[in-house]
């Protein structure tokens, strides 16, 4: 006698499993809970009604349906600016526009490094104080790569300077 082996299912695959099931399982009984509302809203109506009401509806969808495959074949001149597909200009370089009058434009201003060299320096005081130094630590354990920023904006700042 061959003796069959049970196939052992993952459990995450399992939980997944029950969730679709779940989710099927609510779809279903909100379709039953439609299904039996419009009965209760129709059970009333006389059969010529029922087949006016169906047509109504069948009308409705169906040229709501037609109106949408129509529309997708139709030119799109009508759309707004926001809607139509424009191309991407990306430059060469990122100091540089892709223009060629657009050269001697400065990247970073000299109030940017002002702003820039305020900043280190704060941070700088707090970490010579007990109390500073727990708030400079906390920013920078939330934005680690902080000052190596700040010292690769300085020296571009310096290269755009030559």
């Amino acid at each position: 006698m061959f003796w069959r082996r049970k196939k052992k299912i993952p459990k995450d695959r399992r939980v997944s499993d029950k969730l679709a099931g779940s989710i099927a399982n609510g779809f279903l009984k909100v379709q039953a809970g439609f299904a039996s509302f419009m009965n209760k809203k129709t059970d009333r109506l006389t059969k010529n009604g029922q087949k006016i009401l169906l047509a109504g509806t069948c009308m409705l969808f169906g040229g709501l349906s037609l109106y949408t495959l129509i529309g997708s074949f139709r030119s799109r001149h009508d759309l707004p600016i926001l809607q139509r597909p424009t191309s991407v200009h990306v430059p060469r370089h990122f100091n540089h526009s892709g223009d060629e009058n657009s050269r001697g434009q400065t990247i970073i201003s000299e109030s940017e490094i002002k702003k820039i060299h305020l900043f280190e320096n704060y941070m700088d005081s707090l970490a010579r104080t007990k109390q500073g130094k727990m708030i400079h630590d906390s920013i920078l354990s939330v934005r680690p790569g902080l000052m190596d920023s700040i010292k690769m904006i300085e020296s571009i700042f310096e290269s755009q300077k030559k």
